[in-house]
């Protein structure tokens, strides 16, 4: 039943992205097995003890942590499996490195738009491993003048098109939300 649903909203973007032929914002829930998951989060456990503040100047209270191309989340994540899961972006895995980013208490990312770091504007893709704030993404729709939002999921994907999309992450206030920021570049 969930593989169908999420079938069905990938089709549903992929029309919309048709039309206005690209897709700038995508948000897709259950994107992996369970025991990929599981295994996600057990490796980022490990990592727990090697996170460094981070010093982006639009982020607050962030500590992340920079993966390997050789560790299982990142030979995961640049699969045939979830590159066939991505196939509709028309993308690849490209060279940037896979972080996890831990947001705590007062944690935050400001306004942005991320930077285009290919020849052709890349996607970046957020995977929630664990979200227990009430923290949010946010991103601007300048067509209907609106914010949208959502409190991402473990074993969600948030997916940006670089340059496109002014989005931000609101402060923590309680709990704690573990991400993982990979992305993939238009072939």
């Amino acid at each position: 039943m969930i593989p169908l649903l999420i079938l069905i909203i990938i089709v549903i973007v992929i029309l919309i992205g048709m039309r206005r032929n690209t897709i700038d914002v995508l948000y897709v829930k259950n994107f992996l097995s369970r025991e990929e998951h599981d295994n996600i989060k057990s490796e980022c456990e490990k990592y727990n003890i090697s996170l460094e503040d981070d010093d982006l100047v639009i982020v607050k209270n962030r500590k992340m942590y920079t993966l390997d191309k050789d560790e299982y989340i990142t030979k995961l994540l640049t699969s045939r499996n979830v590159c066939d899961k991505l196939k509709f972006l028309g993308a690849k895995p490209n060279h940037t490195p896979v972080e996890y980013r831990v947001y705590e208490n007062g944690g935050m990312m400001k306004w942005h738009r991320d930077d285009q770091m290919y020849r052709k504007p890349q996607y970046e893709i957020v995977y929630t491993v664990d979200n227990t704030s009430d923290s949010r993404t946010e991103w601007y729709d300048p067509d209907t003048n609106t914010i949208h939002g959502v409190s991402t999921e473990p074993n969600s994907i948030l997916l940006v098109k670089a340059t496109s999309v002014l989005h931000r992450v609101t402060p923590v206030n309680m709990g704690s939300r573990k991400i993982l920021k990979f992305s993939y570049s238009q072939k």
